[in-house]
């Protein structure tokens, strides 16, 4: 089987990532499989990353280099998707690296199965040990199995968060399946989650990789970290798309399972946030506008937990104190 026909577009949107995204860059450069373009959009960038990346862009002719207002990650990665050309898209994030043989096995297996989706599991390095993970790419075992999944098993193991489909980092589609779905700009934080929910509701089988080799670099700056109404609401947000979804086609059980995750998302932000008080007052209105989705779907102690939560989380920060 002749796979390097086979034209994989790399998508990398980056936001003042000057000190992270050569070498990002250089482990796609670094891969077994070499025929690939590679789409970076500057999100409107204020310190030297699109300089960086142009010089790298004028010695790679595989590099195509767009700039954009600073508009978020979705909106980059529309842009890229809209002027990519590969058979295949591959998402990578520009502070992230990859394993130089994944695209080879990731490509290798979703055409000889036929699965649309394939992904790889993710490593968390910090910055402390992000050096000795270089050391140790070149030695690391190359065991390349991987597990075909239905659709109906995929969709399992996505909303069991078992699987790794749940962030778009170390994702490979079909182009064809892709087709003109494009992420969710109302969304910051989730949009990947969703965005791989709606090629998978196509009907896509999957590929998942046994290795973890996508190596996410732990940093402060992150979005995902937001945990103010704002953080809130994308999270909230992103769970009712999918459970109205859900319901429309007439899976319960995964809508439900929406609903119940959307009141965790309210449960870890109003203790990050407990001492919020106008943050706490918006997420708790958004909570009683939904009660009558929500609270029937919670199982035993859950409904007391949702009604403390929900009408008393004053008592919920006084109980956090008295564990301090």
């Amino acid at each position: 089987m002749n796979t390097a026909n086979n034209l994989i577009s790399i998508i990398i949107p980056v936001y003042n990532r000057q000190n992270v995204i050569e070498e990002c860059i250089n482990s796609v450069l670094e891969q077994s499989y070499q025929n690939f373009e590679i789409i970076i959009v500057d999100d409107g960038s204020s310190d030297d990353t699109y300089s960086i990346c142009k010089s790298l862009a004028e010695k790679e002719t595989r590099i195509k280099l767009y700039s954009a207002k600073h508009g978020g990650v979705s909106t980059a990665r529309n842009i890229a998707l809209d002027n990519s050309t590969g058979d295949y898209v591959f998402f990578l994030d520009s502070d992230d690296i990859i394993h130089p043989l994944l695209l080879e096995i990731l490509i290798t297996e979703m055409i000889r199965t036929g699965a649309a989706i394939g992904g790889t599991n993710v490593v968390t390095v910090s910055e402390n040990n992000w050096d000795k993970l270089k050391e140790k790419l070149g030695s690391q075992p190359t065991d390349n199995k991987t597990e075909f999944k239905t659709n109906a098993e995929t969709l399992e193991a996505v909303f069991c968060s078992n699987s790794p489909l749940n962030c778009i980092g170390g994702v490979m589609m079909s182009k064809a399946l892709v087709a003109d779905t494009r992420f969710c700009t109302d969304l910051f934080i989730g949009e990947d989650y969703y965005f791989i929910y709606q090629n998978l509701i196509k009907g896509a089988s999957s590929i998942f990789l046994k290795q973890k080799w996508y190596y996410v670099r732990l940093h402060n700056n992150n979005s995902s970290w937001d945990y103010s109404f704002n953080g809130f609401y994308t999270r909230f947000y992103r769970r009712k798309l999918v459970w109205l979804s859900e319901q429309a086609l007439g899976r319960t059980k995964y809508a439900n399972l929406q609903k119940r995750d959307a009141f965790g998302c309210y449960c870890l932000c109003i203790k990050k946030t407990a001492t919020n008080k106008k943050d706490r007052l918006k997420m708790q209105k958004i909570m009683k506008l939904h009660n009558k989705e929500l609270l029937p779907v919670m199982k035993g102690k859950q409904k007391i937990i949702y009604i403390l939560y929900v009408y008393f989380p004053f008592a919920i920060k006084l109980l956090l104190k008295l564990k301090k």
